[in-house]
């Protein structure tokens, strides 16, 4: 039927309408138990009934499973109940939330803060620790990338090995054994280690050549060279001295090298011309070598041994046979000097601050001093010897 207006009156019976129906006013149902839309209701206040859901407006919706969605909520939510609320502890801001062991509260680490792009972790009574857990085959690490090269620390599970990496390339590994290694990768590769109950620190190359530091007390203890092989010692630097080979007496340690020039003294009478009056000497150990020359200022009087004074005295030499060969030293002179056709010799005896001056008599005749008188102002004097100083 066709139901074209109905004024002041109920509609008792079921009532059955095809195209629109325009109600203007208030429609009321009353006793109704169910409203069976078939489509869409479309309500003018926003109000949408689909199918198992109720949109109001756009911002919320009502589905039939129970759950109701919105873009926000205003209140404080004190009247809702079965919702279980969750509570931060010190909610500072970049403090980064972690569980208490108590349900529905989180706590706000002081001690542990992110900014973005720092991480601090922090520990006012104690060590800080970062710890990086994997499983054991793995590398655990810290890696360091600008988009373009890489650096990192790692740790490597299979092996034990801390390693470190710079522009993606290891440089430094330290073993489970102990060992530092510089560039491990490549054949310059150089190892350090202490020895497992010994007291020798090892710095080793990838051909084997070695040198072994002693940990230990005492003038005995020191730095040992190694050959390629591991077994063939050099030479060893120790308080007394070095040590060649596998020598270790004392004795027999080279203890002192020096280089370096002087101005000899002479005895009386004579002076030497400024310009030629400087010496030269090398002392390796306690052997002493003395190169010089100098020309006489004067011609002087009197008998007076010629000598001139040593850069360091000589070894005090108790044993028997002090000579030249045992207790000091000799070497040549070399100019014409009265009484010698052209050399003479240098003596130095033992304990000793001076070397004296000796000469060859004419047609091989006996050694004698050369007196300070021999000398004039028109002689070159070379001299060169060798002696042993204490």
């Amino acid at each position: 039927m066709a139901l074209t207006k109905v004024t002041g009156s109920v509609i008792k019976d079921s009532v059955s309408l095809s195209g629109n129906v325009s109600v203007g006013g208030t429609l009321t149902y009353q006793d109704v138990t169910n409203v069976d839309a078939l489509g869409i209701g479309t309500f003018r206040t926003g109000i949408r009934v689909l199918a198992g859901q109720v949109d109001v407006g756009s911002n919320i919706k009502l589905g039939n499973a129970g759950v109701i969605t919105a873009t926000s909520f205003v209140g404080s939510g004190a009247q809702l109940t079965g919702i279980t609320q969750t509570t931060i502890n010190s909610n500072t801001n970049n403090y980064l939330i972690t569980g208490t062991g108590t349900a529905n509260t989180l706590q706000g680490e002081a001690n542990l803060t992110f900014t973005g792009s720092i991480l601090t972790v922090t520990n006012s009574s104690g060590a800080s620790e970062l710890t990086l857990v994997t499983p054991s085959a793995n590398d655990s690490g810290v890696y360091f990338n600008d988009g373009t090269n890489s650096g990192a620390v790692t740790y490597n599970h299979a092996d034990d090995s801390m390693r470190f990496r710079v522009n993606t390339t290891e440089k430094v590994r330290i073993t489970s054994a102990g060992q530092l290694q510089i560039a491990p990768a490549g054949s310059a590769k150089m190892s350090f280690y202490h020895d497992s109950g010994g007291s020798l620190n090892h710095i080793t190359s990838n051909n084997g050549n070695e040198i072994k530091v002693s940990s230990g007390n005492g003038d005995s203890n020191g730095i040992e060279f190694w050959d390629y092989t591991g077994t063939n010692k050099r030479c060893q630097i120790d308080g007394h001295g070095i040590k060649f080979n596998t020598d270790t007496a004392e004795a027999n340690a080279l203890d002192d090298y020096e280089e370096g020039t002087y101005v000899p003294s002479t005895n009386t009478g004579l002076t030497l011309n400024s310009s030629y009056n400087t010496f030269s000497y090398i002392k390796i150990g306690r052997c002493c070598t003395v190169r010089g020359l100098f020309y006489p200022n004067n011609n002087p009087s009197g008998g007076h041994t010629m000598t001139i004074s040593l850069p360091f005295a000589s070894y005090n030499y108790t044993g028997s046979g002090a000579s030249i060969a045992g207790a000091g030293g000799s070497g040549t002179m070399y100019r014409s000097i009265s009484g010698a056709d052209a050399g003479g010799a240098v003596y130095v005896s033992d304990n000793v601050s001076t070397a004296t001056f000796y000469k060859n008599g004419s047609n091989g005749g006996a050694w004698s001093p050369v007196y300070n008188n021999d000398w004039n102002n028109a002689m070159e004097i070379y001299v060169d010897f060798t002696y042993f100083t204490v």
